[in-house]
């Protein structure tokens, strides 16, 4: 798409970008729990860092996180809520329990980062 021809811009991607206390600590725990791998980092001690997985980026910043557990950081999609939780249940990830039908289509998998806070991951069960 060319500037000004009218036509309407396409959003290709997000990376919901997530505050924690510990960079690095972060960036840790999902390389070893969810599976993701750092793509990059700025700071010494880090101040923020990129990591990726299947296509996903999840971008961790350095600040105050919600002083409420169980709130919601990121909601990511996956095509089988069931492998995943196999996965994250084998690399010691701490989860909410087993997957979880949702009555709006979903089939979900809750992890908990150590601060608290939820990665939930669902399956499109509508089609």
């Amino acid at each position: 798409m060319t500037k000004g021809d009218g036509k309407a811009a396409k959003l290709v991607a997000a990376a919901p970008a997530i505050a924690v206390a510990d960079v690095a600590a972060a960036a840790a725990w999902f390389e070893a729990r969810l599976g993701f791998r750092e793509a990059g980092r700025f700071g010494e001690p880090p101040v923020w860092a990129s990591l990726q997985r299947d296509g996903v980026e999840i971008m961790l910043t350095r600040g105050a996180p919600p002083p409420v557990p169980g709130a919601l950081a990121a909601y990511v999609y996956v095509d089988d809520a069931d492998a995943l939780h196999a996965e994250l249940t084998g690399r010691g990830a701490k989860l909410a329990g087993p997957p979880v039908d949702r009555a709006y289509q979903c089939r979900e998998v809750e992890a908990r980062m150590p601060d608290g806070r939820s990665i939930v991951f669902g399956a499109d069960l509508s089609g």
